[in-house]
């Protein structure tokens, strides 16, 4: 403080002012230095008093933390708290099963079985290629007179397709602009689905007149 706003000489040897303007910048000095003086002290209580709040708080949130740790457990969680024997907690190692044996064998041999099965079904297969290869259509000739029999006018009243008046009739009839325009007004998923299953049907369609036209099974 006495470095901050000092006293004049002329105050410290005690001389009297020399004139009213002295006088008066005299007691303004001093006002002044007793406001700075009232300021630096509650500058300093206030953070004196700020401290102590936060020491205790502290202080307070150590008490509140070291209570909770040491605490015994709460009624609720020692009655939800799963059992678990010491035996059960202590043993860490795997045991092997004693039956791993039987069911590495059990299941070799259900692998054995449908590997058979595969082998099987190539062969039926190959045999139903071999037999329809006598039929296969190797030059234009045979492809021209192959779809003069097939797409004949009267070839939905034959045993080809005789439950069928035409080609749209073996998978139902296709899609209408109607059943499109229900199926995208009701969602993007539904007008997906619908668009799917139109699309295989028309490729069944195609299999079926394909097959036709080859005498074999595709």
């Amino acid at each position: 403080m006495k470095q901050t706003a000092p006293i004049s000489k002329a105050e410290k040897a005690r001389r009297k002012p020399k004139s009213i303007n002295d006088a008066r910048h005299r007691l303004m000095a001093a006002s002044r230095r007793e406001a700075l003086r009232a300021g630096l002290q509650g500058l300093w209580e206030r953070k004196q008093h700020r401290e102590e709040r936060a020491l205790k708080r502290n202080t307070a949130k150590r008490t509140a933390h070291r209570a909770a740790a040491l605490a015994p457990e709460r009624s609720d969680e020692l009655l939800t708290r799963a059992t678990v024997r010491a035996a059960t907690a202590l043993t860490t190692e795997v045991i092997p099963d004693p039956e791993r044996f039987t069911k590495a064998e059990a299941a070799a041999e259900r692998h054995r079985a449908k590997m058979a099965l595969k082998t099987e079904q190539r062969r039926d297969a190959l045999a139903r290629l071999y037999v329809a290869a006598g039929n296969f259509i190797v030059d234009e000739k045979e492809l021209e007179a192959r779809v003069s029999a097939v797409f004949k006018d009267n070839v939905f009243h034959t045993h080809v397709f005789a439950s069928s008046s035409n080609i749209w009739e073996t998978q139902g009839h296709p899609i209408t602009v109607a059943e499109l325009k229900a199926e995208m007004t009701a969602g993007g998923q539904a007008f997906t689905f619908g668009t799917k299953s139109d699309l295989g049907k028309s490729t069944v369609r195609q299999k079926l007149v394909a097959e036709e036209l080859t005498g074999g099974k595709l």
